[in-house]
């Protein structure tokens, strides 16, 4: 756990100064599931005079932190493995626009079962090679789905995924390209496969520890 201070200053366009507390405490749990609660809160709220328009009109606004206040539950790995359908691929090839998973060597080709055990190994406290677990986050954007879907049942949408890993006091980025087949199911919407093209796949990759 821990707490910072945010403080924000600005004289440019407006005469504001506020400032915010934001903290985290978290209890970790065998086969590392970690439950805690998270807030933002304002110390203090402020006001300026602001000009409206070229007859210089002005009026006073008003500037307050937005307090934020939410409990959490990391490493939903079985929540995340009920996303994808019984016959689904996750596949992460190893050459730039590979067109075969089998006949091609490939940095990750799996089926449901596979995943499952891999994130099996995640849950487990004694799989030495992935402690520390990687702690990561992911930005996606550029999310487009294919216009042309009347001959198939599934909708195929495309997307970047930016990832950054902290694992063993050392930080890595990650670009790729994404492409997910989505399936309508009674359950809902399900992940028929998922294709994730690293930008730099066929370099030296140190490990994967983690699901993209």
């Amino acid at each position: 756990g821990g707490l910072v201070v945010d403080y924000l200053s600005d004289d440019w366009y407006y005469n504001t100064n506020l400032m915010q507390l934001r903290g985290e405490i978290s209890w970790v749990f065998p086969c590392s599931h970690e439950l805690g609660f998270w807030f933002t809160g304002g110390t203090n709220s402020d006001s300026s005079p602001s000009v409206l328009d070229r007859l210089r009109t002005t009026t006073t606004e008003r500037w307050e932190p937005t307090d934020l206040y939410a409990f959490f539950y990391r490493h939903r790995f079985d929540d995340w493995l009920a996303l994808f359908t019984d016959d689904a691929t996750y596949w992460v090839p190893l050459e730039e626009r590979q067109a075969d998973p089998i006949e091609t060597s490939s940095i990750v080709y799996d089926n449901r079962e596979l995943l499952g055990l891999r994130v099996k190994q995640y849950r487990e406290a004694r799989a030495h090679a992935r402690l520390p677990l990687a702690r990561t986050t992911h930005q996606i954007s550029n999310v487009m789905l294919d216009e042309d879907q009347s001959a198939s049942p599934d909708v195929n949408a495309a997307s970047t995924l930016v990832l950054v890993e902290y694992r063993q006091e050392r930080q890595r980025l990650y670009g790729a390209l994404v492409t997910h087949r989505i399936r309508r199911t009674p359950a809902g919407l399900r992940i028929a496969a998922k294709r994730i093209d690293l930008v730099n796949s066929e370099a030296e990759l140190d490990g994967i520890a983690f699901l993209l």
